[in-house]
């Protein structure tokens, strides 16, 4: 009992001595932060999950990155502090409402796994980042960074994916709205199968094409998420979304390398909408919807794209046209099919920069041919006027004829081609490519009459090179003529071939051929930031594993080739070598941890199948 009541005599003096220990050290803290930082490092480029303020992350646990720059020559970084808010406000008073990491002493800027309060779907949070360099003096704060979640669980959808009961060969789907009140943010999740494009009053909400990536659609559908804050006002609103088939559902009709479907063209949208009162809304698809024929005529990735500018009133997708006669949508079942986001997708394809054009010949009086000077994948743009029913046909090509005229089969295949049917309105009608991409360099212009017999006129054409927005971060130049040609002829054929995938050509196959991902692997890795595309890549090939533990040598496996052409080691075991390849040069073992169960399926099945 007296070595208790010792102890409990004790108690108010060491409360006491740590109560102004607690105070000194906050009294130190304090002064410090307030005082001006002389570190001689500084954090740079913070990035989530690879991307720099990403929208649509779906990791529980983001993966956090960061740079650091220094004057000094031979300094390094030797400790870091993260700290991640709900808010702006909150950041900027130091307070990591969500997580502060603390002094963490690392020299590690990559791979830093967020570990703060579970975070939520559709949930955008702020954060930054402090380093301290090699004399452990710490640097300012990094300027802010971002990131918004995706759907994190299969139940937070409040939508359901819908379809034109017609199933036609593009579709329409919109859906009128009111927003009651004023809004602080709209944030949409939307997948689109083939492909699609968003429109939210009238406007497309999106600056990328043939969103979204190219997978093995009977395993797996990726979602974009997009902040449509500036486009929702008060009061009526419409969301609207144009379907096309893309890798999605390939049918015959002028050139294409395979035929197949996985099905009916079909979206999921599930549009959050935030008041300014700290209410929320969600408007989800449903056959609440109503539903279309597009106005694309033919749509194929190999072929081409043919638009009818008859078909669609321009105001389809704004609130004050009256969709009436348009039926209901309806609803499919979703089940089986794993829907994921930034996290599994590659980066955004996306127009470039644009290629100027240089007329070579006019073969006849209706023909014109071009010159894009440069052999890329593109897709065009462009502005007609003309009588109605008269019709503007554009055919890509890599070659051409001894007359002048592009030569389609030698190199492209076959047939292929973007066509615009005008509308006749009297005023010019502006047209661009939605759902076909093609690899060429030279444009063959030719124009048929409408019921008028005149041929309507091309104001302007223009050429874009279309690639994944994966970032560039090398460059090569020497005093050899011939050695800068060989580099930039490199970097063309890998700017054409990045896609949501590691295509084999961008004119005639478009494949996802799986020996590139390691043979092309470091050449690439030198020129372009890969993480993303092959985080993607390494899910197609999980996704086309046979139950056998065969890796075909296409991902995703559209279609059979057997024989040699679709099991052999030199291509499937990409499976191991460019996740490996992934970690030699971004110190991410996350793929390996991922993808060994799948990796050892493999080399159980090369051992089933070699002999000697």
């Amino acid at each position: 009992m007296s070595d208790i009541g010792v102890h409990t005599a004790r108690r108010p003096a060491q409360r006491m001595g740590i109560a102004w220990v607690s105070l000194a050290l906050a009294c130190v803290s304090a002064l410090c932060m307030s005082a001006a930082p002389v570190g001689s490092l500084a954090p740079r480029g913070l990035r989530c999950e690879y991307a720099t303020d990403p929208l649509g992350v779906d990791a529980a646990a983001p993966d956090l990155l960061w740079t650091v720059e220094s004057s000094v020559a031979g300094d390094s970084q030797t400790a870091y502090q993260i700290l991640v808010a709900t808010s702006s406000d909150n950041l900027a008073r130091d307070l990591g409402d969500l997580w502060d990491s603390g002094i963490v002493q690392s020299n590690e800027t990559f791979h830093i796994r967020y570990a703060g309060r579970p975070l939520s779907s559709s949930q955008r949070v702020r954060w930054k980042v402090r380093v301290w360099d090699a004399r452990r003096r710490p640097s300012a704060w990094s300027q802010p960074g971002t990131w918004t979640m995706g759907v994190l669980e299969p139940s937070d959808w409040q939508a359901r994916w819908i379809a034109d009961p017609a199933d036609s060969e593009t579709v329409l789907l919109r859906r009128r709205f009111d927003a009651r009140r004023s809004i602080s943010r709209a944030l949409v999740h939307v997948s689109g199968l083939g492909q699609y494009e968003l429109f939210v009053n009238g406007k497309k909400a999106q600056d990328d094409l043939l969103s979204p990536g190219w997978t093995k659609y009977d395993k797996t559908a990726l979602y974009d998420t997009r902040d449509v804050t500036s486009l929702v006002k008060q009061g009526s609103n419409v969301v609207g979304v144009l379907l096309g088939n893309g890798m999605y559902r390939v049918h015959p009709g002028r050139y294409t390398k395979f035929t197949g479907s996985f099905g009916t063209l079909k979206a999921l949208v599930h549009l959050r909408l935030e008041y300014e009162d700290g209410t929320t809304e969600i408007i989800g698809s449903d056959r609440g919807w109503r539903a279309h024929a597009g106005p694309i005529t033919f749509s194929s990735i190999f072929g081409g794209e043919d638009y009818d500018a008859r078909l669609l009133d321009p105001t389809w997708a704004n609130a004050e046209y009256d969709d009436g006669s348009w039926p209901a949508a309806r609803e499919l079942d979703g089940s089986g099919i794993a829907v994921k986001g930034m996290t599994s997708a590659a980066p955004p394809i996306r127009m470039f920069e644009e290629l100027p054009l240089r007329q070579l010949s006019s073969p006849d009086a209706h023909t014109v041919v071009v010159d894009t000077g440069q052999n890329a994948s593109i897709v065009i743009a462009a502005r007609v006027h003309g009588a109605r029913g008269s019709v503007v046909r554009i055919t890509p090509a890599e070659l051409l004829h001894s007359d002048g005229t592009v030569d389609r089969g030698s190199a492209g295949g076959g047939d292929a081609w973007w066509q615009y049917t005008l509308a006749g309105t009297g005023q010019t009608e502006e047209w661009s490519s939605h759902f076909f991409y093609q690899g060429a360099r030279y444009l063959q212009v030719t124009r048929f009459k409408g019921p008028d017999g005149a041929l309507p006129v091309v104001e302007n054409l223009r050429a874009f090179v279309v690639h994944a927005a994966s970032p560039a971060i090398g460059e090569f130049s020497s005093s050899n003529d011939l050695f800068n040609r060989i580099y930039a002829l490199v970097r063309w054929a890998q700017r054409s071939n990045m896609v949501s995938v590691l295509t084999d050509c961008p004119h005639r196959e478009r494949l996802g051929w799986l020996e590139q991902y390691h043979l092309n692997g470091p050449a690439l890795r030198y020129d372009f930031d890969l993480a993303r595309l092959y985080r993607k890549g390494m899910g197609d090939m999980a996704d086309s594993q046979l139950p056998n533990g065969l890796v075909p040598d296409i991902a995703p496996e559209y279609t059979v080739f057997e024989g040699g052409f679709r099991d052999s080691p030199e291509w499937g075991s990409a499976y191991l070598l460019a996740a490996w390849q992934h970690y030699e040069w971004t110190g991410d073992a996350e793929l390996l941890r991922t993808h060994y169960e799948g990796m050892a399926r493999y080399v159980d099945y090369l051992g089933q199948r070699a002999s000697g």
